[in-house]
């Protein structure tokens, strides 16, 4: 009796001690299952363009230690970049970098922080971290986007053979890719601006604008005349658009680039549209200097 006691008291030790580690695996499960909804939302969010939302649920996940963190900042980083905080995406993406090293999106990564600078009007930086991403990822199968990046970037900077030598790698490298497919014959060999004649510029009501330092290269009471300059920096590979009246104060309609935290990013890209002939303010919370 004592050893039937005995081995029952055994058997109530051993569920006593394997119930916790039962519940924990299984709640590491189900914590798993969530995790994989929550960023199944996250995604859902940034096909709808929601960029906004992606950005604050994306925060909130990562605050909660999510396990898909890498892939948290990434779609924050692209979100970013879309609404034009480019500093912002550029440090989201180097996140991924420095605390990431076996992601998947280390390649995207690298080619978020280019695309920070490129589209900040940095393209030299840019042109710098693509030339190391073809360097460190010659062996990648989307290695042709990179080297069509960099015949952008040097066709905006007026440097043609570089730009027709780029276009060809593009089409050798992935000549299947969706990059090589766009690129004609033609293009490779008479480098021509960029084609934004049908193209609207972006729209930005002020109210949306008002947590941002940007930079102002003009200002019109014709909505027309803003576009027409807005569609001139789009020729020349500056992200820009217009920004509308509130209702509220003057009814002009202003033509900036970029949607700036740091005061020294704009003024950095604010020097390179002077380089170029445009005129520029650096513009905090709407004011202008």
């Amino acid at each position: 009796m004592e050893c039937q006691m005995s081995n029952v008291k055994c058997q109530r030790l051993k569920i006593l001690f394997t119930l916790p580690l039962l519940l924990s695996v299984f709640g590491i499960q189900l914590a798993t299952c969530y995790a994989d909804a929550d960023i199944a939302s996250v995604e859902k969010l940034f096909l709808e363009g929601r960029y906004e939302k992606v950005i604050s649920e994306s925060d909130k996940l990562i605050d909660s230690n999510s396990r898909q963190r890498d892939e948290l900042y990434y779609l924050k980083g692209l979100s970013q970049l879309k609404t034009d905080r480019f500093n912002e995406a550029k440090k989201s993406f180097e996140y991924i970098l420095s605390r990431f090293p076996r992601s998947k999106r280390i390649f995207d990564a690298y080619l978020g922080i280019g695309d920070s600078y490129f589209l900040g009007g940095n393209k030299d930086m840019a042109i710098k971290i693509y030339s190391e991403m073809a360097d460190k990822f010659q062996n990648d199968r989307n290695i042709g986007l990179v080297h069509y990046k960099m015949a952008d970037c040097y066709r905006a900077l007026g440097l043609n053979d570089k730009a027709k030598d780029f276009f060809s790698r593009a089409k050798s490298t992935s000549p299947l890719s969706f990059e090589s497919k766009i690129v004609r014959g033609s293009d490779v060999e008479n480098i021509a601006p960029r084609q934004v004649s049908n193209i609207k510029p972006r729209e930005i009501p002020r109210s949306e604008t008002k947590e941002y330092i940007s930079v102002q290269v003009g200002c019109f009471k014709s909505k027309r005349n803003a576009e027409k300059l807005s569609q001139k920096l789009l020729k020349d590979f500056y992200e820009s658009y217009v920004e509308t009246p509130s209702g509220t104060g003057d009814n002009l309609y202003r033509v900036k680039v970029g949607r700036f935290k740091s005061k020294e990013e704009a003024e950095g890209l604010a020097s390179k549209l002077k380089k170029t002939g445009y005129s520029t303010k650096i513009c905090t919370n709407n004011i202008c200097d």
